[in-house]
């Protein structure tokens, strides 16, 4: 009887031991995953673009090489980044108030900006015999988020020591990633959609003149919501006090 209660707790330990191994071997897959996602996926080819735009960007149309899960990964953290570089920047270069900073606010409106680029993009492209898919366009304009993250990041290293002589460093910061940005989702279109150099340029102006009716439409419902809203809380009120307060 001994013997036969040895082996049954040797034979549970072996599975627990096995269960153990397997749970250790799928969190390490897990994390070589992640590590291979944020370096492969969210460094190593969006830099890989950023130096070889043309090779880069037809890697990432022909082989399929972008990733999703990148492209809303860069949308989150330029969106973090900004929240940080607006909160916790030196005063000489911040004149943000740390009460009217919204992290929600500020990842909607990144959002928000990739997604009027991505349909007024795909709108006008489709009349214009564009190659690219929204999803390829959404991607690439998400990529191209890349280094306005670092600069972003950059700047905010570079604002706790510059002084009031060397903010003229800091704005440089900036606008070199904004430019690099631009360059690439230039590069981006023109290969994404397969046009040549006068015919990216027509497109970028059109895009640019589709994204300010958009925004002037835009800015008209959002008017006239408020005016609506406004009517409604009125009558509302003009409601509770001609009745419910009389009766009180």
């Amino acid at each position: 009887m001994l013997s036969d209660e040895k082996l049954i707790l040797t034979e549970e330990t072996k599975e627990s031991d096995t269960t153990s191994n397997k749970e250790k071997l799928t969190f390490k897959k897990i994390v070589l995953n992640v590590l291979k996602l944020i370096w492969i996926d969210m460094v190593k080819f969006p830099v890989y673009i950023m130096l070889h735009p043309i090779k880069g960007w037809e890697e990432f149309k022909r082989y399929k090489k972008a990733k999703m899960s990148a492209a809303l990964l860069f949308i989150l953290f330029v969106a973090i980044v900004s929240l940080v570089n607006s909160y916790a920047s030196s005063f000489i270069v911040n004149p943000n108030k740390p009460s009217n900073i919204n992290f929600l606010t500020t990842l909607l409106l990144y959002v928000v900006i990739i997604g009027v680029l991505t349909i007024c993009n795909w709108a006008t492209t489709t009349f214009l015999d564009g190659k690219g898919k929204m999803k390829e366009i959404f991607m690439m304009f998400s990529y191209c988020l890349f280094p306005l993250i670092w600069s972003l990041l950059l700047g905010f290293i570079i604002s706790q020591f510059v002084t009031l002589d060397q903010i003229a460093l800091h704005a440089l910061i900036l606008s070199a990633g904004s430019i690099l940005t631009f360059y690439m989702g230039i590069l981006g279109m023109l290969v994404i959609h397969e046009y040549g150099l006068v015919k990216t340029a027509f497109s970028v102006l059109v895009t640019a003149l589709a994204i300010v009716i958009v925004a002037f439409a835009g800015m008209l419902v959002f008017d006239l919501i408020q005016k609506m809203t406004g009517f409604i809380n009125t009558i509302y009120s003009e409601i509770i006090l001609r009745y419910l307060w009389v009766k009180l």
